[in-house]
């Protein structure tokens, strides 16, 4: 018995190397996104991710390797119709390599699609959305009442937005916030869900920088008292309690601003 699950391992397909996506396969994937409702897709931009496409051209999946599984990045993209199709070609593949099948982030309509492919849900956490058709700052009503009053008093205490055009980045003032930050945070870039610093990457989308009086701001926290503070350090971790006598928010600290009206 033991000789025999030896040999198995033995024999086990190696895990399959990632390619990653040519030119004509970024600008496919950009197409499909263009004419899709999910703009997370253009995560495959970053050309950091392996892309699986369906054999009739669309929908595609981003996907990685880690260790002995292929975890895709997000639902398909592209066409709900022939998504069912690809997370089959997609689970046909990981069994061609003995690999595990990992979806991340996705959203629960296409829950009976891994279903199918004998997966298991694990429910991470909620997605917000707004409905770009029906938001209005400028609504008179209730609902609005603290968002307003925070934009208003942004601009009184001198933070502005600016929204930089696809190409026309500042890539070299935001080049070194993320390199302050990597090295504030002892971290290398974060690669998968979020995506690297990259000016190719970035040249495919619209950029909004939050300045005060004229200086990038990037990162907001809530004060709590007594010097700490509640943040997270990164999208994808956990909110943690942090001191401002810490030699890196020391060096990094703006101002403290009062964000909604007292009762």
């Amino acid at each position: 018995m033991l000789l025999a699950v030896g040999l198995t391992w033995l024999l086990r397909a190696t895990p399959p190397s990632i390619r990653l996506p040519d030119e004509e396969a970024l600008l496919r994937s950009r197409a499909i996104v263009l004419a899709s409702r999910q703009p997370e897709g253009g995560l495959a931009l970053s050309g950091g991710k392996a892309l699986l496409f369906h054999p009739d051209g669309e929908p595609f999946l981003i996907y990685a390797r880690r260790r002995r599984s292929l975890v895709a990045m997000f639902d398909p993209i592209g066409p709900a119709a022939a998504r069912a199709e690809l997370i089959w070609q997609f689970r046909d593949l990981c069994d061609r390599y003995h690999a595990r099948p990992v979806f991340y982030q996705g959203r629960a309509e296409n829950l009976s699609g891994y279903i199918d492919i004998g997966l298991t849900a694990l429910k991470l956490g909620e997605e917000a959305l707004v409905d770009l058709k029906t938001f209005d700052l400028a609504s008179n009503g209730k609902e609005m009442k603290a968002l307003r009053y925070t934009w208003n008093r942004g601009q009184r205490d001198g933070l502005s937005l600016e929204f930089h055009a696809p190409g026309q980045v500042p890539m070299a003032e935001l080049q070194a916030i993320s390199d302050a930050w990597l090295q504030g945070k002892n971290v290398r870039e974060k690669g998968f869900s979020l995506g690297r610093f990259s000016p190719e990457y970035l040249a495919h989308f619209r950029v909004v920088v939050v300045r005060f009086e004229g200086r990038s701001v990037d990162h907001v926290a809530i004060y709590i008292g007594e010097g700490r503070f509640v943040h997270a350090p990164r999208r994808g971790t956990k909110v943690r309690i942090d001191r401002l006598n810490n030699s890196y928010w020391q060096r990094h600290f703006l101002l403290a601003k009062r964000v909604v009206p007292e009762a």
